[in-house]
């Protein structure tokens, strides 16, 4: 499966799967969008007690939330949208020293 290698699903049906795993994680509202909310509280329980572990993760929900700015056809379904967060996770969490 694409996702399990770190590439985005090229289907609309892979993409409609992240959004379904991403909403039913929190990752996403039920609108669609980025929840900013859930990425501080996933820099919060990933931080394992390193100050800048926690900074950076805030630094990455904060990047990603700009997901949020971009016209989407699909609407509350949120499959382009995932998509767009999946993207900027695989690619903003290396630089900010998070394994992917």
């Amino acid at each position: 499966m694409e996702m399990q290698a770190l590439k985005l699903p090229k289907s609309t049906n892979g993409k409609c799967l992240l959004a379904c795993a991403y909403k039913k994680d929190g990752i996403m509202t039920e609108d669609g969008t980025y929840n900013l909310e859930h990425g501080y509280k996933m820099a919060e329980l990933c931080k394992n007690g390193e100050e800048k572990r926690l900074v950076n993760g805030k630094k990455l929900a904060d990047i990603c939330s700009k997901v949020n700015d971009a016209k989407v056809s699909d609407g509350k379904k949120g499959c382009e949208r995932a998509a767009l967060i999946f993207t900027c996770v695989i690619s903003n969490a290396p630089k900010l020293g998070f394994k992917v």
